[in-house]
Parts: structure tokens; C-alpha cells; sequence
């Protein structure tokens, strides 16, 4: 007698697994470590500064927040890795770190969550000065002109087979529609063009998946033009969801069952 495993069933299945594979974030910036708007000064000797480090990361114990994440990730603002080399001494630079209205982006605090293991969502004062960051304000990034920031995520050792590097960030214009390339690098020499996201007055959460994950470290570059709308970036987090071969395994091990009891 021929019997069949239930389409319910394997829709169920697969919805369980989808819903396994969490996304591990290995740096994220919400730009809280800024003194002030329109500074680049980042700890208390006030000295402005052309990078900035990663100030979330799972692969530090919970709450995953504070300066130990630095060794996962850095922004770029000085000309290296193809970024833009940003004048922080400027009273007009490209890039400004800000604090006007809207101010912080809500949009993808909660990127750093990995599994309900109780990391702190982006903007978690308490965690990040407890952890020993010097300041926290609620502070976005908006571009002024024509600017490329350089976002690197190192994960700290060999990848994952067949894992995925993702960007999520938080997103919005001051007005009208402000038009994002997004760019992808392995050694932040050569980047490849992945997509456009479209930034409008709404405060909106953007996920992109950028490349499997074949070396320890990934380069993101912004393209941020303001020519047709001022843009804002905030919770800029690059996950490397670290269950996608699991998913995958499950899923075939699905369909294999059904062929099998088919035959019979």
C-alpha cells in the first residue's frame, strides 16, 4: 500500500525550521558611542575619530553589547577599504552623526537578538555603559553629500558551511526618497554591487542578503547620496545566520521520507 507523508505535516516541518535558523549577529553599530551630534569624538578625550567600532556582537556573552564587540567589526570613514576619507574635523562633513529629528531610527533594535538567548536590543544604555562605553546618546548618521562608508565584520574564526552574510539596518530620509547601493567585498579591495534600497520619510527596517560566507570577514560599502532626499542610517547590524545548513539538512531529509514511503 502506498502511503503518503501529509503536505500539512511537511508545511509544518519546514515552518520549524525556517523558524530555527536564527541570525547571528556577528557587529552591530547603533552609534550610540558619539558624544555628541555633529562629533566623531567617541570616548572622553574628545579627539574625533575617522572609525568607529562595533559596539554589538553575539560572539560575546550576553547582553552581547559594550566595547568587547570591537573586535568584530569597524566602520570606516578614512579611505580604507574603499570608504569615503571623511573630514571628523569638519564643521560640515559628509557624514554627520546626529541627534536632529528623528534622531535615532527605530527601526531593527532588535537585530541583535540570536535565539532568545537574552541579548540587549540596539540602544540598551544600561548594558553599553555598564559594559564601559563612555558615552550614549541617541544618535543616527545622516549624509550631507555624496558619501561611502565602509561597514567590516570579522567573525573570529572559520565560517560556518553554506551560512549566509545578511545587512540589516534602519532607514529613512529627512524627505522626499533618498536611493542606498549596497556593496559587497571579501578582501574590501573589490566590491560587487548587490542592490538599491529606497529610503523614504518612513522609519523602515531593510534586510539584504549579501553573500555565502566563505571567509572569516565580510566589507559592506554604503553609497549615501542625499541628491534626492537627505538619507539616514542607524542599527546597522551584519548577521551571519548560523543554522541555514541545518534547514537545509531537515528539509531534504523531509523529502527523501516522502519518496521512500511513496515507493513502498
Amino acid at each position: 500500500m502506498r502511503t503518503r507523508l501529509p503536505i500539512a505535516l511537511i508545511a509544518a516541518s519546514v515552518l520549524t525550521i525556517a523558524g530555527l535558523a536564527q541570525a547571528e549577529t556577528i557587529a552591530g553599530w547603533d552609534f550610540s558611542q558619539y558624544a555628541a551630534s555633529g562629533s566623531f569624538a567617541k570616548d572622553t578625550t574628545l579627539v574625533p575619530s575617522d572609525t568607529l567600532e562595533a559596539n554589538y556582537s553575539n560572539r560575546i556573552a550576553a547582553p552581547g553589547a559594550g566595547p568587547t564587540a570591537a573586535s568584530f567589526g569597524t566602520l570606516y570613514l578614512n579611505g580604507t577599504f574603499g570608504s569615503t576619507d571623511v573630514d571628523e574635523t569638519s564643521q560640515t562633513p559628509a557624514l554627520v552623526p546626529t541627534q536632529s529629528a528623528p534622531g535615532s531610527l527605530t527601526s531593527n533594535l532588535n537585530a541583535p537578538t540570536s535565539g532568545g538567548l537574552g541579548y540587549d536590543p540596539f540602544d540598551s544604555q544600561g548594558s553599553l555603559t555598564t559594559a564601559g562605553q563612555d558615552f550614549f546618546n541617541l544618535i543616527s548618521l545622516t549624509a550631507t553629500a555624496p558619501v561611502l562608508p565602509v561597514f567590516e565584520a570579522l567573525i573570529g574564526g572559520p565560517p560556518t558551511p553554506l551560512t549566509h552574510w545578511v545587512l540589516t539596518l534602519g532607514g529613512r530620509s529627512f524627505s522626499g526618497t533618498s536611493a542606498v547601493g549596497v556593496e559587497f567585498s571579501w578582501d574590501g579591495v573589490t566590491y560587487s554591487p548587490i542592490t538599491t534600497v529606497n529610503l523614504t520619510t518612513a522609519d523602515t527596517l531593510f534586510t539584504v542578503p549579501l553573500s555565502a560566507a566563505i571567509t572569516d570577514r565580510a566589507y559592506v560599502r554604503l553609497n549615501l547620496n542625499p541628491s534626492g532626499g537627505q538619507p539616514i542610517i542607524d542599527n546597522v547590524a551584519l548577521p551571519e545566520p548560523s543554522t541555514t545548513a541545518g534547514a537545509v539538512a531537515c528539509l531534504l531529509t523531509l523529502a527523501i521520507f516522502h519518496r521512500i514511503r511513496r515507493s513502498r
